[in-house]
């Protein structure tokens, strides 16, 4: 407990009605975290935290103040500081507030990886709080909220060590309810997740703690060779476990000195006194010391006098009796307590003092049925019931949704048979109509067909005229950018012919640029499905990427092929390749300096999916549905402002499209963009 420190809570609950009020707004002006600042802040605060957790607020305050805007997983972090203090103060109330901020600055990001797992979370330390108020239903429900809005992702590990600490909560219920096998059997469950990833000292730690736990539960319920077997487990992991430094080493010397006193319990049980005497006195040792868990040893001291009870070693009961009485450390526990009275009454009644055993009985007997009173609405809970009629609560909203949706299915059926019978009605009604229609049709076909093959002659002579146009252009502007360039390196020139003469390098590049995009927008058209043959997709993507190397080289950037492999698909290479290289020529333009594209292939049972992935200015969303098409309303600069013509992804689309693929793609602003297509293979 914090004491005299009423300036430093005002200061906090002021805090909390500020933060409160300022969350939405504050939130809407960034959605950045700021990890390297804040990681090595809250490290530090934590390590404050175990000695003055007064400054460690303070530090924690000054640190957000150095940050502008701060990120939904910022703000996150430090209401959970705020929840840790008060929840460890014991003043639930105000940790539940915190809490709750926790979850309104999460939930707009709930299903999103990065704040998924730290959203459930929110959802489980909100159960503690309320379990701790003895609100249990209600703390069975957050329970059940968190393992329900958690969804499994790439990142297992952290996937496993929530399921781990859910399963944990549940097992730990079911032992203070006395209901020792369920709790096995949680405790069973969330033993996988706990071993799913790389051991490492804290999860060595768990482990011991997690068989130590289910020892005693075995123990609880008298099945003590099985009870033996997991304290047996649980010392070889102790003893397995390479301590890094002297904290571990300590935190390891202290598992090892109660699970020792446990399998002195059951030594004690199976008549192997001789070896349970050993092992309670090398348990006492260990945890009475400065800084271990004296209170496991005053336990293991009363365990210890019961056993020089029950082999009539008066003299040394009373000794270890009287050290449990006048000690500093007191039991905390009040199963311990009574435990101690019951140690009491015995000792008393072997000395022949009967008057104070039956005081000492009598006391027991009434704090016994205290701790029944005190328990008895947690006995009276059945989370397991709780979570069925939850589910049961959830299906009965998916059903009266899924309802609703055959309920308007039904109503469109109604309609349209509805429409049907009025089609038909009018169909009977007008089908001499219908007969001089359909001849008239067939005489317009044979005339639209006439059209058609005027029109594709037609289309085929500008085709052949384009190309002779283009060619024709393509050598005055090819001389113009010559000349232009030749003139500009003549020495001498003032600097406003230099830029004029840039203007018209710059303008005939250009030029040049467009005629053979709408070159190859018109060729495009009419080709079709000719010059289809079959080529190895990797080899093409090599190329193009060892092509345009030297042009990422200009600003920085590095083209990165991952391996993938070898596959065929039958296209026209030439304009294949083309498609490629304009994808990653846009990757390059408009992405900054010092950026990696990063192109891969992912075989599929019939299609290959090719991907270029940039780290560049992302496409809004208002310019995605116009990207492919002939628009120059999402024509944009690239980063060192690039013209763009709006031609390159149109003849994309068209040129995938009439190798039976397709062209799409995914963007983020500010983040890169991911540009797909994918071909048939063979």
């Amino acid at each position: 407990m914090i004491k005299n420190q009423s300036d430093g809570i005002w200061h906090v609950n002021c805090l909390i009605f500020i933060l409160l009020l300022s969350s939405c707004n504050y939130f809407a002006a960034s959605n950045t975290d700021h990890p390297v600042v804040l990681k090595p802040a809250l490290v530090h605060a934590e390590d404050l935290f175990q000695t003055n957790r007064t400054r460690a607020l303070q530090y924690i305050e000054s640190t957000y103040r150095t940050i502008e805007h701060p990120g939904p997983g910022d703000m996150y972090a430090r209401y959970n500081f705020y929840r840790k203090f008060y929840y460890e103060d014991k003043n639930y109330p105000q940790a539940l507030l915190y809490i709750d901020s926790m979850l309104n600055v999460l939930k707009p990001h709930a299903t999103e990886p990065a704040y998924n797992l730290e959203y459930a979370e929110a959802y489980l330390h909100k159960g503690d709080a309320l379990f701790k108020q003895k609100r249990f239903n209600a703390a069975y429900l957050n329970y059940y909220e968190g393992k329900t809005s958690v969804i499994a992702t790439n990142d297992t590990c952290a996937y496993s060590a929530f399921l781990f600490d859910f399963y944990a909560r549940l097992a730990k219920i079911c032992y203070g309810q006395s209901r020792f096998m369920d709790a096995i059997a949680w405790h069973k469950a969330g033993m996988p997740y706990l071993v799913a990833c790389k051991m490492d000292f804290q999860k060595e730690y768990l482990l011991q703690g997690l068989l130590d736990n289910i020892a005693l539960c075995y123990s609880k319920v008298g099945i003590n060779d099985t009870a033996l077997f997991y304290y047996q487990q649980a010392l070889e992991t102790v003893e397995s476990v390479r301590p890094a430094n002297v904290k571990e080493k300590n935190n390891l010397a202290m598992a090892r000195g109660v699970i020792l006193g446990n399998i002195g319990t059951i030594n004690f049980r199976q008549g192997n006194l001789g070896l349970a005497d050993r092992n309670f006195t090398e348990s006492i040792a260990i945890n009475s010391q400065k800084g271990y868990v004296n209170q496991d040893a005053l336990i293991t001291k009363m365990k210890l006098a019961e056993l020089y009870l029950h082999t009539k070693q008066l003299d040394s009961a009373g000794i270890l009796i009287q050290q449990i009485k006048s000690g500093p450390d007191t039991l905390a526990d009040t199963q311990d307590k009574l435990q101690k009275l019951q140690l009491e009454a015995s000792y008393q009644n072997a000395i022949g003092q009967t008057a104070q055993a039956y005081a000492l009985l009598t006391q027991s007997i009434e704090q016994m049925n205290a701790m029944k009173n005190e328990n008895q609405a947690l006995m009276a809970t059945d989370f397991t019931k709780e979570f069925e009629l939850l589910k049961r609560q959830y299906d009965l909203q998916e059903l009266q949704r899924q309802n609703l949706q055959k309920n308007l299915y039904l109503l469109a059926a109604v309609l349209m048979c509805l429409m049907a019978v009025i089609i038909i009605y009018l169909v009977l009604k007008s089908s001499k109509q219908t007969k001089t229609i359909m001849l008239e049709s067939q005489l317009h076909n044979k005339q639209l067909e006439m059209t058609l093959d005027a029109l594709e002659k037609s289309n085929q002579e500008n085709t052949q005229l384009l190309g002779v146009v283009a060619h024709d252009l393509r050598n005055p502007i090819s001389a113009i950018y010559g000349i232009s360039t030749l003139m500009a390196e003549d020495e001498g020139r003032n600097e406003e012919d230099l830029e004029m003469l840039e203007l018209i390098k710059v303008s005939s590049k250009n030029l040049d640029t467009i005629i053979l995009d709408l070159l190859a927008a018109k060729v495009n058209k009419v080709s079709g499905d000719k010059a289809k043959v079959p080529v190895d997709l990797l080899h093409l993507l090599q190329e193009s990427v060892s092509l345009l190397q030297y042009r990422a080289e200009e600003k920085k950037q590095q083209i990165v092929l991952a391996d993938g492999q070898h596959c065929r698909v039958s296209i026209n290479r030439d304009r294949v390749w083309r498609v490629v290289n304009n994808l990653i020529v846009n990757a390059i333009k408009f992405s900054p300096g010092h950026t990696q594209i990063n192109i891969s292939i992912e075989l599929l049972e019939q299609e290959a999916i090719v991907c270029v992935k940039d780290q560049g200015i992302g496409i809004p969303a208002e310019l995605k549905d116009k990207i492919f098409l002939l628009s120059t309303d999402a024509k944009r600069q690239g980063t060192d402002g690039e013209e763009t013509f709006g031609l390159g992804l149109y003849i994309s689309k068209q040129v995938i499209e009439e190798q039976g693929g397709r062209i799409w793609l995914e963007s983020n602003v500010g983040k890169g963009t991911s540009f797909y297509f994918s071909l048939p293979l063979i």
